[in-house]
């Protein structure tokens, strides 16, 4: 009897196909990874984002729904203990805006003045939130609004609690937006009142942990973290949240904060995408506007008035921000006037992230004028020299930077050295006379030798001597006027309008490395004298710019030199 025999068709077996599916995917992550955004599986995804978008809308109407009777369920059982708990606060806050209102008009005549770019007023799209990720390892919602609105990836967003997320990716007529709590989000930030920078990052978890700052921050609960713009992404000014908790190290110095968020992120929540500088004369709602806009949700729901606290705690730490800015702007207008310098005013856009170098970048650059060379003054003294420029921005080497000196002397006396920056940041006065006396107190200004920096522009206050066997100084600690490493607007000087101030003309750092040093051991050996940046005589140990003898730097914002420190 013949066998019957049937042959089977070909197949994968399931390991086989587990493996290669595994090694497809893995592929796809790889070159995802390695792409651009203009990238083939780039453009795979944005596709299939725009097609389930309406699917994406339909399934967050729902849940839209679900979400609205859950809060009508919290409202009707909300004792009225809370309810009014939230009225005092909302009525508080709203008092303080009204208080605070005056700062927005004050705050942008003096950016006027200094001609300074607004960094709070901004352009925005208006969206809504149709959808959101799954799944827990990421935090993503997905707003109605796309490219073709002007969105891009980078661009942040708003509500009206605060500060929301980063844009990520977009489609025609959709965005992705990674929340401040996702694990991979990172945002520029400062405590608003002491203006302590770091950064806010997201968790696995969801906890927002403010860290990365200085070694000797403080950081106290209660406290206001807003965003500080330094990254680029998120404007100035923008409300995070407040401090619940503060670790610190066995020193005593802040290590992490951990932060809770101003307000959640609901389905179908309106959100603004901040796309670029408001127009010419746009500010800060009114009063009024706030108020109306407050009146739309109801006042007498636990709801209505969660919503309201979360925007009027926004709005005030937004005027918040003016009322601050305009007294450091006041600060630089009277700078500018009392030392009688053409200058011009620039904000600081970016700080050196090394130990090894202190600089900062301002956003001004040879499109506006600016060269290497070029002093900047702070809102009590000096901060350093322009040391490279591209059209738009410029790097400033601090006054602290290892690199840097400056030719200086004691303002009460004709004792003359050079200041020098170090590694750790310290200031030191140094290669003075044998016999050279200094004290504590004193203040130490520039004495315009070698061209590097003006006469007379205030460096800083002696706060520690170091003598030899004989009791001769051998060099001096000067802590630096001013605002040192927390600043946000400086001035670049132009040129010296006041008569007796030293020449204009300047001298490039990068192209005569060590002017400063080498005008200053002249110096050194020659009291009576030197030569300043035109190459004039210097009589009666001026630098010679200064024809009347009479120290330009007398006339300081501070008025005195006990307010100098």
């Amino acid at each position: 009897m013949a066998l019957n025999q049937q042959r089977k068709p070909f197949s994968i077996g399931g390991p086989v196909l587990l493996i290669v599916l595994l090694a497809l995917s893995l592929a796809c992550v790889v070159l995802y990874a390695w792409e651009d955004e203009d990238g083939t599986m780039h453009s795979v995804q944005n596709a299939v984002s725009g097609i389930v978008a309406p699917f994406k809308f339909v399934g967050s109407f729902g849940g839209s729904l679900i979400s609205s009777a859950g809060t009508a369920i919290g409202d009707a059982t909300a004792s009225e203990s809370a309810r009014e708990a939230l009225r005092e606060q909302n009525l508080e806050l709203s008092e303080r805006a009204g208080q605070l209102e005056r700062y927005v008009q004050e705050d942008q005549a003096l950016q006027e003045v200094l001609d300074l770019r607004d960094v709070y007023g901004s352009a925005s799209v208006d969206a809504r939130v149709i959808g959101r990720s799954a799944d827990a390892w990421n935090r993503i919602v997905t707003i109605d609004k796309g490219s073709d609105a002007g969105i891009e990836s980078g661009y942040a967003v708003t509500g009206q609690s605060g500060l929301v997320g980063t844009v990520v990716s977009t489609t025609a007529s959709t965005a992705d937006v990674r929340l401040v709590k996702d694990a991979q989000s990172s945002v520029s930030a400062m405590v608003q009142s002491s203006r302590v920078e770091g950064s806010v990052r997201g968790s696995i978890g969801g906890a927002l942990h403010f860290e990365n700052m200085a070694s000797d921050a403080t950081v106290e609960e209660g406290d206001v973290i807003v965003s500080s713009g330094l990254d680029g992404m998120a404007a100035r000014g923008i409300i995070i949240g407040t401090v619940t908790g503060v670790e610190k190290n066995a020193n005593g110095a802040t290590v992490r904060a951990t932060v809770a968020p101003n307000g959640e992120v609901a389905l179908m929540q309106d959100v603004h995408v901040v796309i670029g500088a408001q127009s010419e004369g746009a500010n800060a709602p009114s009063a009024e506007e706030a108020e109306s806009d407050g009146d739309a949700s109801s006042a007498s729901s636990l709801s209505g008035l969660r919503a309201e606290n979360q925007e009027l705690r926004e709005r005030v730490a937004r005027l918040e921000e003016y009322m601050q800015e305009s007294e450091r702007l006041q600060a630089l207008v009277d700078a500018q006037e009392a030392y009688g310098f053409e200058s011009l005013g620039a904000r600081v856009i970016g700080r050196s992230s090394s130990e090894w170098e202190r600089s900062i970048t301002i956003d001004r650059g040879s499109d506006d004028g600016l060269k290497s060379g070029m002093p900047v003054m702070g809102q009590a003294g000096l901060v350093g020299m322009v040391v490279s420029t591209t059209s738009e921005t410029a790097k400033v080497r601090l006054v602290q930077d290892a690199q840097s000196g400056a030719s200086a002397m004691v303002r009460s006396g004709n004792i003359e050295g050079i200041v020098r920056g170090s590694v750790e940041g310290v200031l030191y006065f140094e290669d003075m006379a044998a016999d050279a006396m200094v004290n504590e107190g004193d203040v130490v200004i520039t004495s315009g030798i070698g061209g590097s920096y003006f006469k007379g522009l205030v460096i800083g206050t002696v706060t520690k001597v170091e003598r030899n066997a004989s009791g001769s100084t051998m060099r001096a600690v000067v802590a630096q006027s001013g605002d040192g490493g927390l600043l946000q607007e400086v001035l670049v000087v132009l040129s010296m309008q006041s008569e007796g101030a030293a020449s204009s003309t300047f001298k490039d750092p990068n192209a005569q490395a060590g002017a400063s040093a080498s005008g200053s051991n002249a110096a050194g050996s020659n009291g009576a004298g030197g030569s300043d940046a035109s190459g004039s005589a210097g009589t009666s140990g001026d630098d010679g710019g200064d024809g009347s003898g009479e120290d330009p730097s007398s006339t300081d914002p501070e008025g005195d030199d006990g307010n100098e420190s």
